[in-house]
């Protein structure tokens, strides 16, 4: 398995459903070659505990899944990014308080136990397909908005190849649905309504006694910093840091929420890591749907935003794609932000990017090759060793012998 990394241009115009299609062509049109075309590899040896497959074989490249926040899945898979239908799994219709804009997820209790009907591919790819094919804008809007789509993914092209299925196989990230929208929007709220004694916290977190593997990287040091943690930090306030340091500074219906934010982050961050179990999935799918249930219930429909409700899909993705870990976007984040750190005129900067990752990729193969020779080479030098230490061991027997 190969993790491929995708940075469009940064001029890419907003709000035209088709602006990253150019982009990724060419990634499709190599993933269908390959497939069908496929490369020959010869292999030295039996691998995979599969005997006879030694010798020249085809190896046929698939796209599994595809990662990112929510605004990108929404951009790759042409799914609406809010609105009255905002959510690419089912058709659940969203919320209007007061006639604003922003829609929410209300009945949540009730569709925990009766849940709405999923999408399936088949049935929609119609209006996808309409959607994609409308030359009026006021139409096509309107069509996007009554459908949830804003048109016909590219992905969509490798459905016919092997199943794909861009509704599906569009995971969810937890490092943004967890650290950056639950565990940040619930800390903001106790610090924006002051329900937290701000410097009791402040000392609780500076006495907090992190381990060497937790400080290796950023920590939670002070509140008064907050507007500059990142997921890390937001990850590591919320285990486990905050039961400890929220204990007693906030109210019971607060902690009551804020505990199922704690636990769903240490499944995810800590315990998953190790795999997960068929009991550990529905653990956490409870504990997510007891979460947005409770925010409804005590904290009021306006705190139950798309982003939250994503999380009851987290279930689906770890049985279908494994932990979390392996399509979660903390690692194509560090990457950004070591391009960002790059040294630049400003101009062609995704050529600069494209020629830095193969630079690394360069360097990292000569490094395996030098690794594996150097190994050998040892490998050598101890069977040479082992030769010479029986050559004495045999010339001073025969000389103390005669």
């Amino acid at each position: 398995m190969y993790v491929v990394g995708f940075v469009p241009c940064h001029k890419v115009p907003n709000k035209r459903p088709c602006a990253l299609d150019p982009f990724l062509e060419p990634l499709i049109r190599d993933l269908e070659n390959s497939f069908i075309e496929g490369t020959k590899v010869k292999y030295a040896r039996d691998i995979g505990g599969c005997s006879g497959n030694a010798g020249e074989t085809i190896v046929r490249c698939m796209l599994l899944c595809w990662t990112g926040d929510h605004s990108a899945q929404c951009e790759v898979g042409k799914f609406i990014n809010c609105g009255i239908l905002p959510f690419r799994r089912h058709h659940l219709r969203g919320t209007n308080i007061a006639n604003q804009s922003t829609y929410y997820i209300a009945n949540n209790r009730y569709h925990a136990r009766f849940p709405v009907e999923s999408r399936v591919l088949e049935d929609e790819v119609a209006k996808m397909s309409e959607i994609e094919n409308e030359d009026r804008p006021t139409v096509r809007g309107a069509l996007a908005r009554q459908n949830g789509y804003t048109g016909l993914s590219i992905l969509h092209r490798l459905h016919k190849l092997y199943g794909f299925n861009v509704i599906l196989d569009t995971v969810f990230d937890m490092m943004h649905n967890i650290p950056l929208n639950v565990v940040r929007k619930d800390f903001n709220r106790f610090l924006s309504d002051e329900t937290v004694n701000k410097s009791t916290l402040d000392k609780r977190l500076q006495a907090m006694p992190w381990t060497s593997e937790l400080k290796d990287g950023r920590i939670p040091k002070s509140c008064a910093k907050i507007g500059h943690w990142k997921a890390e930090e937001y990850r590591k306030f919320a285990f486990p840091a905050s039961e400890c340091v929220l204990g007693g500074l906030i109210e019971d219906e607060d902690f009551s929420i804020w505990v199922l934010a704690a636990r769903m982050a240490e499944m995810v961050y800590y315990c998953g890591r190790n795999g997960w179990k068929e009991e550990d999935v529905l653990l956490f799918d409870n504990l997510e749907k007891r979460h947005i249930i409770l925010v409804e219930e005590q904290l009021g429909l306006d705190q139950c935003v798309v982003t939250a409700h994503n999380l009851e899909h987290a279930a689906e993705d770890i049985l279908r794609f494994s932990s979390p870990d392996n399509y979660w976007c903390e690692v194509y984040e560090r990457a950004v932000t070591k391009y960002i750190a790059t040294s630049s005129n400003k101009k062609s900067i995704e050529l600069t990017f494209a020629k830095a990752e193969g630079r690394r990729e360069l360097l990292k193969s000569l490094k395996c090759k030098q690794t594996n020779q150097k190994k050998v080479d040892q490998e050598t030098q101890i069977k040479v060793d082992y030769v010479q230490a029986v050559y004495l061991m045999q010339r001073n027997y025969t000389l103390n012998y005669f």
